[in-house]
């Protein structure tokens, strides 16, 4: 990796890299109104005022042959910034032309410009020798938008509106129209930004300099863009120094990850081979459609990712055969990428295999985080919520349980899913090390595809015990809120009797963390004393999430009457006291903890 510290204005930046293309597993160009607004301002700002304005970092990988001139650097991030940067530059051209001063000499800080030449050469000579490339969905209208202009105009309307031979509609009925959406309303969105500001310029020129006044202005942009917006350029030889920086930086664009890159890989393999332009490009749409219904299933970046590095613990590659046994792959998010590219090969139709394994991941890990009635009963759900409150390491067992769901009744499901939370937990509690929890369950879910349920529910019991854990004890000691909403989610899943699946539970403090003159005085306690009592276990049940907004500080008996419609039992039975103290308090977590410790025993 390459990283000089030193900064650079984007003009050096492509006298560095004459040619640069969006990396291909990087996600579409999406940027919102606001980022646009954002950059004007910056821009504006840098224009007018005599400094620099820090751009943010860009992480560049080099091509294997960089000597040759065909060769382009792959953008791994900032292609939000950069195709913006781009638009701008093409618009700012063609108002140059529009006031005629496309072919004329300007001057700025005691040196000459021929400003025409200038904005040619940034952008490159023509739509095969663009500086730049963009994400493949958006190619056909950054084209359009990069291409000199035309003032052909078919009629006065169109030389009204400006239209200048630009075929980027800002409502469009092709196929891909959701996707080009961002390009083609953030380049009228640029124009409208420019052209007012340029309006504001000629209010305010001498009537015989407009023109020329205008050019300046539009040079004053241009420098600031292309010499004062300054970026700092870190390069990478290959893929894994790619991913040790990308895992850290991502500046003022879309949050990406660990999944873009094996996306990339998957994508790479199966268009390596000879197939036409037109295939190549259906199969990237079919990527796409189908990475859009793995992030609907899963996620954001962050738990796409997590979800890959958990699936992937799944995989048969992930178990290696010796003489003395398995050895099983543990998988960090850092190996991630070298592990798929392993499985791949370079083979198109392992590459596809990969793919499929990662699409019948994701339905399996959306019915473990979202379960509903189709898939478990309702105390079972209530353990998956229980689970998922605690941590993540589980999901690997959990993913195996539901991949093979079809293979077992919902009874043996259902028993799975217990003993697992009981393992898990246990270890938890014992603070066990978290790695080794997960190298554990990685096994439990390779020992589950060769045994079956039954006997991999015993193996799990057997596990379970052999982990010295006093419960009471450990939770005299206090548990964290998120530590409570979990084990109250456990202890909800041995005495509800309710079949509705419903996900949206809060955390509810009966006496209120934000305390009242009613409470204090209820309680007889003040400051921390209070602080203190009411973050005990005791103090805290699990509600509606409509029904904890509704009631925040009310007093006790205004909240039974929330409390009555309340759809889980360990809320409904707060119904019967009358008043509640700390000898209330007390009580109750002195019961929560008999029940936690039958239910983890």
């Amino acid at each position: 990796m390459i990283g000089s510290g030193k900064l650079e204005s984007l003009d050096g930046l492509l006298s560095d890299f004459p040619r640069i293309r969006v990396a291909d597993y990087q996600r579409n160009y999406d940027w919102e109104p606001q980022n646009i607004q954002d950059l004007w301002t910056d821009l504006k700002d840098c224009a007018d005022g005599d400094y620099d304005h820090f751009f943010g970092s860009l992480i560049l990988q080099k091509d294997s042959n960089p000597a040759d001139p065909s060769a382009f650097a792959d953008l791994v991030d900032g292609q939000q910034r950069l195709t913006t940067v781009f638009v701008f530059i093409a618009r700012l051209r063609d108002e140059l032309h529009r006031v005629g001063f496309e072919k004329e000499t300007l001057e700025l800080r005691g040196e000459e410009f021929d400003l025409g030449v200038e904005m040619k050469r940034f952008l490159g000579k023509g739509s095969k020798s663009f500086k730049f490339t963009p994400s493949q969905l958006i190619q056909v209208y950054f084209k359009e938008i990069s291409q000199e202009p035309n003032h052909a105009y078919k009629n006065d309307r169109e030389a009204r509106e400006d239209a200048e031979g630009r075929g980027v509609p800002i409502r469009s009925r092709e196929p891909d129209s959701g996707r080009t959406l961002s390009i083609r309303s953030n380049y009228h969105l640029i124009k409208k930004v420019i052209k007012e500001d340029l309006k504001e310029v000629r209010k305010k020129s001498d009537p015989e300099l407009v023109d020329e006044q205008v050019a300046y202005r539009i040079l004053r942009l241009f420098d600031a863009l292309t010499q004062r917006f300054k970026v700092l350029p870190i390069t990478t030889e290959n893929q894994s120094e790619s991913l040790d920086v990308f895992l850290t930086t991502n500046d003022r664009g879309l949050d990406l990850g660990v999944f873009d890159l094996v996306r990339g890989q998957i994508l790479r393999a199966r268009t390596k081979e000879d197939i036409s332009a037109s295939t190549a490009a259906d199969i990237f749409r079919e990527s796409l459609d189908e990475w859009e219904t793995i992030s609907e299933l899963v996620g954001s970046s962050k738990q796409i990712d997590a979800f890959l590095r958990h699936l992937l613990h799944l995989h048969q590659d992930s178990v290696q055969k010796t003489e003395k046994g398995n050895s099983f792959v543990r998988v960090t998010m850092k190996k991630v990428p070298g592990f798929t590219d392993d499985i791949i090969s370079g083979s198109s139709a392992k590459a596809r295999t990969l793919w499929e394994f990662i699409l019948e991941g994701a339905n399996a890990y959306n019915s473990i985080i979202s379960p509903d009635s189709s898939f478990c009963d309702f105390p079972t759900a209530l353990r998956f919520h229980a689970l998922k409150a605690q941590g993540d390491s589980y999901r690997i067992l959990a993913m195996k349980c539901a991949l093979q769901a079809r293979t077992m009744t919902k009874q043996e499901l259902s028993r799975l899913i217990q003993a697992l939370a009981v393992y898990v937990f246990r270890w938890n509690l014992a603070q066990e090390n978290a790695q080794e929890l997960e190298t554990e369950l990685q096994k439990l879910a390779h020992y589950l595809e060769e045994h079956g349920a039954k006997q991999t529910l015993v193996e799990l019991e057997s596990r379970s015990k052999a982990i010295s854990l006093d419960v009471k004890e450990k939770l005299s000691a206090g548990v964290s809120e998120k530590w409570a909403k979990a084990l109250l989610f456990l202890v909800e899943a041995d005495l509800s009797s309710n079949t509705s699946h419903i996900t949206d539970f809060e955390l509810e403090h009966i006496a209120p963390q934000s305390a009242n003159d009613d409470w204090r005085k209820a309680l007889d306690l003040e400051g921390a004393e209070y602080s203190s009592k009411v973050k005990e276990l005791g103090n805290l049940t699990l509600l509606d999430k409509p029904l904890n907004n509704s009631i925040k500080r009310k007093p006790f008996a205004d909240k039974k009457l929330a409390y009555k419609d309340a759809k889980l039992e360990q809320t409904k039975q707060l119904l019967g006291h009358k008043k509640w103290t700390v000898d209330e308090i007390d009580a109750r977590t002195s019961l929560l903890a008999s029940q936690i410790e039958s239910i983890l025993s």
